[in-house]
């Protein structure tokens, strides 16, 4: 068995925690058996989405998902207004896709490029362990290219990718991508 070739060196603070988020979630539906609400995909999203929320409010930040009022642009967004109400900042652009095994393509990931926010997440499911590690490193170089290929991504932007091996079982890969 060979290797994923992640890069997970120089994570920021926000980005730790969303991962230890990300990995308290799965440890914690993984107690459960398959078939029993908390292990769910629809309670894996819900409760990322609350921790992350939290994580976000926490900061004294502002938070749009359907946990928290309604999505907007992304599935959890993390923003800042100004004194007068307007839209100063947005701090968090995070894309889940957990409901198939096969991510969607790229089409969701890609809306986290055209995000001017701080910080971009992506999380998602690999294909299954029959394929470890192939499929983790197949996502990344995926996902990898997508970012080096974006012309209007600034230099210096980062996203975190998160990738749990298979749903109930393996480990969560967190992988940052830096614009060059």
């Amino acid at each position: 068995m060979g290797n994923v070739n992640n890069n997970s060196a120089g994570l920021n603070d926000i980005e730790n925690l969303i991962f230890k988020a990300f990995e308290e979630t799965k440890e914690e539906s993984c107690k459960f058996p398959k078939g029993h609400e908390n292990s769910s995909v629809k309670w894996i999203t819900k409760t990322i989405k609350e921790r992350v929320g939290e994580i976000g409010r926490t900061n004294k930040f502002e938070v749009a998902s359907t946990n928290h009022g309604g999505e907007w642009h992304y599935d959890l967004t993390w923003y800042k207004n100004n004194e007068a109400g307007y839209l100063e900042k947005v701090v968090l652009a995070l894309e889940s896709e957990l409901s198939v095994r096969n991510p969607k393509g790229l089409n969701d990931f890609e809306k986290l490029l055209v995000s001017n926010a701080d910080n971009k997440v992506w999380i998602c499911f690999a294909k299954g362990n029959f394929n470890y590690p192939k499929n983790v490193n197949e996502l990344i170089e995926k996902f990898d290219s997508s970012v080096n290929s974006y012309v209007n991504l600034t230099s210096g932007s980062r996203v975190l990718i998160l990738i749990w091996e298979d749903y109930m079982e393996g480990k969560i890969h967190p992988h940052l991508i830096v614009k060059q």
